[in-house]
């Protein structure tokens, strides 16, 4: 996967894509994992991230680690 900063949504979504597909997991299992819905990880992945709050869309990124997410800081 690529490590350069993330800076649109449509890089999010692709980076949330990428890193579920490597896991293996599918996006019922993403979803359910994060605790968000399958529709808002769908929009997530598609680059529409418009109305999504900063806690969903960073649950859809903790879902993505096999444990508690990494610090930041």
């Amino acid at each position: 996967m690529d490590t350069l900063p993330i800076t649109t949504p449509r890089q999010a979504g692709i980076y949330v894509r990428q890193a579920r597909e490597a896991q293996g997991l599918t996006r019922a299992a993403l979803a359910k994992k994060a605790g968000v819905s399958e529709r808002l990880l769908a929009s997530l992945e598609l680059g529409d991230a418009t109305g999504i709050r900063l806690d969903k869309l960073l649950a859809g990124f903790g879902g993505l680690w096999p444990g508690p997410p990494p610090q930041m800081g």
